[in-house]
């Protein structure tokens, strides 16, 4: 593998529309060229400068040896300055296997004895990218493999320069674009400045129509889908020279135990499994890497394999100021997060877990139990196999509507989420609707934890991996049909619908992932190889029928380790899937940590703004500058916040403001999409929104940030109140008139969070039930006068009951958002209408519940729980995201 960049001084006259230029700023705090070259080739560095007529023409190239006996090739390849070759690729055909020699001398070799460079390497194998300068001819080619496995950017520099490069450090002011890998090759003509496209003869064979064909009968079996990914796997093990062990990029899913698996059956080699997890903490990824570790550790021996576990640090800024960096042109939230768990784990450095160390058997059986009930959810999602599509109407009464497969009930979303608001039935993963019932499903509460996995190896010493191969499982569900939504494809156009879908994700499948992680992975000398993207094995893949199977996804890979030593690991084939910023955990962190929230307005104004090149607000880049006129925060939960933002931007809609604010200076497009006529319209549906239930009655704070419009908030308030008369008096908002500079999330909960310390200090149990406090777990409400604190269940009961004399709520400790939608309802209890506020038992003093709530513990950490926050965002797969959102909180 090796680290390539071409410059010359010039810019082209004509590009091909397949280029799609982007902002590369995020590359701003990234080091020179030659530095981050050197990162992916440290074995030699070498440059060129020749001259074309009136041009100057720069090579660099840095080189990691990994084939030929000869030692390290040194590059550029040059014949007489009349050829000049940068070469990063391996290629695997079969008539290099086994010659001794470089694959770059062979390239370079035929390349310069040609007439047709495109005939060249339309027969080669394997990932590459090149630049090829012919000077007899005036040209410089470039161009990736078919499939696009390794990195390739185009960049126009300000000096109206024009650079083809591995890596993206040239210039953070130059725009920059992935070179296309859809069968194409690219032809600079020196001469003319012209950039033309060049097709390979035997085109690319996913964008043939005989590819999955729908009315082919064979579908292949376990058996034959084995011998053809144990020769992919062979051909990325064995064509290496270099000593040193094998790396996989490991979760202890079913991609990566498959590879795992081959590689220590074809290579005599030690593997090591390389898994990464925020600050080395528990995650999901962990815990499968740890059962399926130990039991590869027991069938080939734990002197064979070694798990590395490689912590994320989540508050390095400056890895992910590099990360960013290194995948720009891709910066979304998705992109970043994928990237540092790449970045880390490619890293190879962390704490070595012995098999001893992956916990119990209890604990081992208990993870088996968890991920096999994870995967049996698809079971739901019965796709018979026929050609056309497959639908179910929903099971609620009088409903047309076609049911979601996935759904516990049968039903639509709609019919779905009301009967579970009307009733408490079982949770609906699908739909989020329902009540959660961990009890039978929680089998690790009686486990022990591992060790690894509650930070008590903290202080072990740090290995780094002298691996320089990287087995990852990229393509795996793109080619084998790993997403749900291809299954959700099929039940509505057929077999014809989950081709169209999967032939669309293979189609993207370098512009999305395979630049970027050869980028991020690449940076630390090492070189990913990507078996279920050979050759060979997306051919045999493409002659057979699509298959799936009723009870799992990937059925033909599933088949395969299922059949490898002996069966020795066939609970682990059942494991489901995870998109690596979810199995992680990455994704719960990250976007606080190093994209802020919504609440931070600093930080968003400037996104807005452009003047952050992350974190989304890419909607708004049309009509910069903004400023922010005012902020509402003091939400218990994101899921509040949200529901406020849609109804303010849909008020037509909502069920809570279509009949007293729907007319408040809203206008329908020609797409039936409401539009404010004027930012006054826009205040005067915000204040009316927080006169009215249930936001009326939280803790929320409306703060003025631009003193212009201060005045006219005052006015729109009286206003507002004036007309609606007594239904207004009882609204908890207050307004406040912070500069935008001190606005963050310690200043929300400063005021909140002075009470409960004080609070804490004084008061070790409730006022009123005399039971003592749980520290750090239970709520409590604290007295604005005498400072007495009482569980939120408790001052309302005693504040006021419903008809039958009873509290508005159970014994026990429920969370705030439950508990404000309670006393957000208008019939809450006829007592609390006419009252309108509870009352303090120690010393009579009354408040406002928005008063009260604001002691209550929003502010106040909860214990974390495994799964308990971002389960339902592990059943996500990366394609399925184009922009993660910042957090709303």
């Amino acid at each position: 593998m090796c680290g390539i960049c071409f410059h010359v001084n010039t810019c082209a006259s004509s590009i091909p529309a397949s280029f799609k230029f982007e902002d590369h700023s995020a590359s701003a705090k990234l080091p020179d060229v030659e530095e981050l070259l050197r990162c992916r080739g440290p074995d030699h560095f070498g440059t060129r400068r020749v001259q074309h007529d009136d041009l100057t023409l720069d090579f660099q190239s840095a080189v990691l040896h990994m084939r030929g006996s000869q030692g390290a090739v040194q590059q550029p390849r040059c014949f007489a300055n009349d050829y000049i070759l940068l070469w990063n690729g391996e290629l695997f055909n079969d008539e290099f296997a086994g010659s001794g020699r470089g694959d770059t001398l062979e390239v370079f070799d035929r390349l310069r004895r040609a007439d047709d460079v495109v005939a060249v390497l339309d027969g080669l194998k394997g990932p590459f990218a090149f630049v090829f300068y012919d000077r007899r001819k005036g040209e410089i080619w470039f161009g990736r493999d078919r499939f696009g496995r390794r990195s390739l950017l185009l960049s126009d520099d300000a000096d109206g320069g024009l650079a083809v490069a591995s890596v993206g450090g040239i210039s953070s002011e130059s725009r920059v674009a992935e070179v296309p890998a859809e069968g194409s090759v690219y032809c600079l003509e020196l001469g003319s400045r012209e950039i033309r496209e060049v097709r390979y003869p035997s085109g690319v064979c996913y964008r043939k129509e005989a590819f999955w064909n729908t009315g082919t009968a064979d579908t292949g079996t376990p058996e034959e889908f084995l011998t053809i990914l144990r020769r992919a796997v062979a051909r990325r093990v064995q064509m290496l020279d270099h000593p040193g062990p094998i790396g996989v990029l490991f979760s202890g899913g079913v991609d990566s135990t498959a590879l795992a698996m081959l590689a220590l059956e074809e290579s005599d080699r030690q593997v090591d499994l390389l898994t990464a997890s925020v600050d080395g903490k528990d995650s999901p990824d962990l815990r499968t890497a740890l059962v399926s570790y130990k039991r590869l550790a027991e069938v080939y021996g734990s002197d064979r394999v070694r798990l590395i576990l490689c912590p994320i640090d989540a508050a390095d800024k400056g890895m992910y100021d590099r990360v960013m960096g290194l995948s720009s042109p891709e910066i979304t939230h998705m992109d970043i997060n994928i990237s540092a768990a790449l970045w880390t784990a490619a890293r190879g450095e962390g704490i070595v877990v012995a098999p001893e160390e992956c916990g119990t058997a209890e604990f081992r059986k208990s993870v088996l139990v968890e991920e096999s009930e994870a995967s049996a959810e698809c079971r739901g999602m019965k796709v018979r196999g026929e050609s056309g599509p497959s639908r179910e109407i929903c099971s609620h009464d009088g409903c047309t509507r076609v049911a979601k497969d996935t759904c516990v009930r049968r039903m639509c979303k709609f019919c779905c989420r009301r009967v579970a608001a009307e009733d408490d039935l079982p949770y609906c993963r699908t739909h989020k609707a329902g009540v959660k019932d961990r009890t039978p499903t929680d089998h690790t509460a009686g486990a022990p934890l591992p060790r690894v996995l509650t930070g008590m190896c903290d202080g072990a010493a740090r290995v780094r991996s002298d691996a320089r191969v990287i087995l990852v499982g990229h393509g795996a569900d793109e080619v084998l049909g790993g997403y749900a939504r291809y299954r959700t494809s099929e039940l509505r156009d057929g077999l014809e619908g989950r081709r169209r879908e999967m032939l669309k994700d293979l189609d993207r499948l370098w512009r999305r992932n395979l630049g970027r992680d050869d980028r991020v992975m690449s940076d630390h000398g090492r070189e990913p190889r990507h078996p279920y993207l050979d050759e060979e094995l997306i051919e045999w893949v493409g002659r057979h029928k699509l298959r799936d199977s009723e009870v799992e996804t990937k059925p033909l890979l599933r088949g395969a380790v299922r059949l490898l030593a002996g069966g020795a690991l066939v609970d682990m084939a059942g494991f489901r899937k995870r998109a690596i910023q979810f199995g992680t955990r990455l994704a719960k962190v990250n976007n606080v940590a190093h994209f802020g929230p919504t609440v931070f307005v600093s930080i968003r104004i400037r996104q807005h703004n452009g003047e952050l090149s992350a974190g989304g607000a890419h909607r708004t880049k049309r009509h910069r500058p903004w400023k922010m006129l005012l902020v509402c925060y003091g939400f218990s939960s994101q899921v509040q916040a949200l529901q406020f933002e849609w109804t303010w931007q849909h008020p037509r809609l909502s069920r809570l403001t279509r009949e007293g604010l729907a007319s408040i200076g809203k206008g329908l497009t020609k797409r039936g999409r409401q539009r404010t006529n004027n930012v006054h319209d826009d205040l005067a549906l915000v204040i009316g929104m927080l006169h009215l239930p249930p936001w009326s009655r939280m803790p929320l704070v409306l703060n003025v940030l631009e003193p212009g419009i201060a005045s006219a908030v005052e006015t729109k308030v009286a206003e507002f109140r004036t007309a609606r008369g007594e239904a207004a008096s009882g609204s908890c908002f207050r307004i406040e008139h912070l500069p935008i500079e001190v606005l963050h999330r310690t200043h929300v909960a400063g005021s909140a969070q002075a009470l409960v310390d004080e609070a804490d200090s004084r008061n070790h149990a409730c006022c009123i039930c005399m039971q003592a406090f749980t520290p750090g777990i239970t709520k409590r409400a604290v007295c604005l006068s005498c400072r007495n604190s009482s569980h939120i269940t408790c001052i309302a009961s005693v504040g006021c009951c419903d008809s039958t004399g009873s509290p508005p709520l159970d014994a026990e400790d429920r969370l705030i958002p439950d508990f404000i939608s309670k006393i957000a309802d208008p019939e809450f209890c006829a007592h609390s209408r006419a009252c309108g506020v509870p009352k303090c038992p120690v010393c009579d003093d009354v408040s406002k519940w928005g008063d009260l709530l604001r002691t209550v513990g929003v502010y106040q950490k909860q214990p974390e729980m495994l799964g308990s926050s971002d389960e339902d965002e592990n059943e996500l797969d990366e394609n399925e995201i184009e922009d993660s959102p910042v957090d709303v909180s």
